[in-house]
């Protein structure tokens, strides 16, 4: 079925497009903060 390969491929690409925004999100907290902030 062509509609449940689309289906995939788009989860996929949105899940990736999510993750990379979580960890641009967390890099640019890390940056805002400086090293002196406490880090978990």
């Amino acid at each position: 079925m062509p509609d449940y390969e689309l289906i995939r491929r788009g989860g996929l690409i949105f899940a990736a497009v999510l993750f990379c925004l979580g960890m641009a999100i967390i890099f640019s907290k890390k940056f805002n903060c400086g090293n002196k902030a406490s880090s978990k």
